[in-house]
């Protein structure tokens, strides 16, 4: 990996330190909340729940593995002192190949091709990961996509099913997600919990599909709704344990994005009509 430092400039380092921020949570947790609230409930919760899915997996093959980082001048900070598979590669592939196949347009799979690369890219300049990493990310990401529209295909492959197989796969990896306590392991796991509690509320209070035409207030009122409670979560006493907080906070906002806000806006929807 040392040949990389060859290549290293001032402004290629401000480029590929952009890149991060392209595969945060926060990122992500924004675009799913536009595409769910404004265009498409049931991609975009599949696309959270794949995200998720794909951070626990990775985890779970970094520790099969136990293979470290590069020797090498890294330019950012990493707590996890496992690199492969590139967990950044293979949620991104994950991420950007879901909303290529989706949509189906030409210019959405180059730019998905390119975004994919350019992530590949930004690990290794930034020294925080080998070529076998990012290769091995993007193809378990390639996997993963293809697992995901494949069983999708399956008549006995209903939503409810796919949400019961889900829960249930929360709860038996508990105790291993607390046990290594990677914060962006109790992220993913936190919100996709979130999301799967949404899913068995929604089948009591289901969501209004009638406001379609109100998409855009939809999506004002949700990212406002998500950047005050995103806020207002840090004032809350702490519930046991730091691991705990962070679960218990993301449980809230997959909570949020997925039933309670959408449901909150159906009903001032509602009452402004009869007005």
């Amino acid at each position: 990996m040392d040949w990389i430092l060859a290549y290293r400039t001032d402004f290629l380092t401000e480029f590929f330190l952009l890149f991060p921020h392209l595969v945060s949570a926060s990122f992500f947790i924004f675009v799913i909340a536009i595409g769910y609230w404004g265009f498409n409930r049931d991609f975009y919760r599949d696309l959270g729940v794949m995200i998720c899915l794909s951070t626990l997996v990775n985890v779970f093959l970094k520790m099969f593995f136990k293979i470290p980082r590069p020797d090498i001048l890294a330019l950012i900070n990493v707590s996890d002192p496992l690199g492969f598979p590139s967990g950044d590669v293979m949620v991104a592939t994950v991420f950007w190949l879901m909303l290529a196949f989706n949509y189906h347009r030409f210019w959405l799979w180059g730019l998905s091709i390119i975004m994919i690369i350019l992530v590949m890219c930004s690990r290794m300049y930034l020294g925080v990961h080998s070529y076998y990493d990012v290769s091995a990310g993007a193809g378990l990401g390639m996997i993963l996509t293809w697992l995901y529209f494949s069983l999708k295909a399956k008549p006995y492959m209903s939503s409810k099913l796919m949400h019961l197989l889900g829960f249930v796969f929360v709860l038996f990896i508990s105790n291993w997600v607390f046990a290594i306590g990677y914060r962006f392991l109790l992220i993913a796991y936190g919100f996709l919990l979130g999301i799967m509690v949404a899913d068995i509320i929604k089948l009591k209070w289901p969501l209004n599909p009638a406001f379609i035409n109100y998409r855009y207030a939809y999506i004002f009122f949700g990212i406002f709704g998500l950047f005050v409670l995103r806020s207002g979560m840090r004032y809350i006493p702490n519930i046991g344990s730091d691991e705990m907080n962070i679960v218990v906070t993301n449980m809230f906002i997959g909570i949020a994005l997925i039933w309670a806000f959408p449901k909150i806006m159906d009903v001032i929807l509602i009452r402004m009509k009869k007005l």
